[in-house]
């Protein structure tokens, strides 16, 4: 039996599956995570998307439906085999300011340039978006190690997207893992109510976490 009382939404379908269980779906137009059958009630509880008017929910069908397809269009599933390279996406995930991912900059250290002059990759650039590109000169033919939670560019070897979802409390810090000037990130869970609070994360255990911050 569901025991958290949910605040009135016209956004939310509750529904009671065969075993007793109730679930709950989220059809707010504003709410990032719309149309996904919410893994916990509390997400209901806390969040600020809630509405009084709009269309009559669906079903708990239709949500795991509309959730399906809404993020196989956004998050390809088969983002292509390792290679020599690394992981090579066949489709770039689509641009959005992520200003929390480009702070990962100011984890590395700054070093005099006459350190750095004799490395194959120079320090990269973090772009808006949150993607990692690194400067390719004229004569460079082998790519940068892969980063993780990144995928490659299918067109550019030298820059990698994001894979990491939006979440106000994890850790995230960046390191020289190579004489090279190859850099990785390193994310760490730091949300008390999460399983994997303090733990090094991968980025497919932040996307299923049900209680991410997702501001």
């Amino acid at each position: 039996m569901d025991q958290v009382k949910l605040p009135p939404c016209i956004a939310r379908h509750s529904e009671t599956m065969p075993d007793g269980e109730v679930l709950h779906a989220c059809h707010s137009a504003s709410y990032p995570d719309r149309n996904r059958v919410l893994l916990t009630p509390l997400l209901c509880v806390a969040c600020k998307f809630r509405q009084e008017t709009g269309d009559p929910p669906a079903t708990i069908a239709v949500s795991k439906a509309r959730f399906a397809a809404e993020t196989k269009r956004l998050r390809p599933a088969d983002i292509g085999g390792p290679g020599p390279a690394g992981p090579i996406g066949p489709v770039v995930p689509p641009s959005e300011p992520r200003p929390d991912l480009k702070a990962i900059a100011l984890s590395l250290p700054v070093e005099a340039p006459e350190k750095i002059a004799d490395r194959t990759f120079k320090p990269p650039i973090f772009h808006d978006d949150g993607s990692i590109e690194y400067p390719k000169g004229e004569k460079d033919w082998e790519p940068p190690r892969d980063i993780n939670g990144y995928v490659r560019d299918p067109d550019n070897k030298w820059k990698f997207h994001p894979l990491w979802p939006v979440c106000g409390l994890r850790h995230q810090t960046a390191f020289l893992k190579a004489n090279c000037g190859c850099i990785d990130v390193i994310m760490r869970c730091n949300n008390p109510q999460a399983p994997e609070f303090g733990q090094r994360l991968g980025h497919d255990t932040c996307i299923k976490c049900p209680v991410r911050l997702k501001q």
